[in-house]
């Protein structure tokens, strides 16, 4: 994969997000993701809520060796 620009730091405004914090193994996170971001824009919808952005996923903690076999 090719690098279209170098790395840089920007400063953005602070912004108010919405998730679902779950644990899921590697080996579930093709079907997990899809599922979950659904469930993220049915609620946000059903509020009434444009989303600001693309949707981004934030791990806290990832170990490969875990759910792989």
């Amino acid at each position: 994969m090719a690098i279209i620009t170098e790395p840089k730091l920007e400063d953005r405004k602070e912004r108010h997000y919405m998730g679902i914090r779950t644990q899921v193994p590697m080996k579930e996170f093709k079907e997990a993701i899809p599922q979950l971001l659904g469930e993220v824009f049915a609620w946000l919808e059903k509020q009434g809520v444009v989303p600001a952005g693309a949707p981004f996923m934030r791990y806290h903690v990832i170990n490969k060796a875990v759910g792989l076999d």
